[in-house]
C-alpha cells in the first residue's frame, strides 16, 4: 500500500481504482481486494474505484456484498449489453472494447492505439462536466 501510494501520490484530482482482474499466479483474491480498498479509504479519505470484468462476477457471483457495492464500478464487458454483478445497480464506467475485442467504436483521433489503431474505449452515462465533477471523488 505504502509503495502504491509513494509511486502514484495521488492529489485529489486523481482517480485512483482497484484493477481487479486475473493476472495468473498473481491474481489478487477477494479480501485482497477488500483490504486494498479499505486502506486506501483510509488513507485518501475517499473511496477508489473497482474496475474488474469476470472476476469479479465470478468471485460474488449472485452474492450482494454491500462493502463492494460502496464502489463505484467501472465494468471492462465487450458485448453490447454490459451485465452488472449483484452488487450494483448499474456500472459508473463501461470499458465496451479492449482494442481487439468488443463493440465500435475502438479508434480515437489523435491516439495511436495498437498496430491496428484500435484503443480501449469506455462509455459514461452523463455529461462531461458530470464525469469531471465524479472522477476522483
Amino acid at each position: 500500500m505504502k509503495n502504491f501510494l509513494d509511486t502514484a501520490k495521488p492529489d485529489a484530482h486523481t482517480l485512483v481504482a482497484l484493477d481487479f482482474e486475473p493476472s495468473g499466479n498473481s491474481t489478487m483474491s477477494l479480501a485482497q481486494a477488500r483490504d486494498f480498498l479499505t486502506r486506501i479509504e483510509q488513507e485518501l479519505g475517499r473511496k477508489a474505484v473497482l474496475y474488474s470484468n469476470g472476476l469479479i462476477k465470478s468471485t460474488l457471483r449472485n452474492k450482494v456484498d454491500p462493502f463492494f457495492g460502496a464502489h463505484r464500478l467501472w465494468l471492462a464487458h465487450y458485448n453490447p449489453k454490459p451485465v452488472v454483478p449483484a452488487s450494483w445497480k448499474n456500472y459508473w464506467l463501461w470499458q465496451y472494447t479492449d482494442s481487439k475485442k468488443g463493440l465500435q467504436p475502438n479508434t480515437v483521433p489523435g491516439l495511436p492505439g495498437d498496430a491496428s489503431g484500435n484503443v480501449d474505449c469506455n462509455s459514461y452515462d452523463g455529461t462531461p462536466q458530470q464525469l469531471a465533477q465524479q472522477w476522483a471523488s
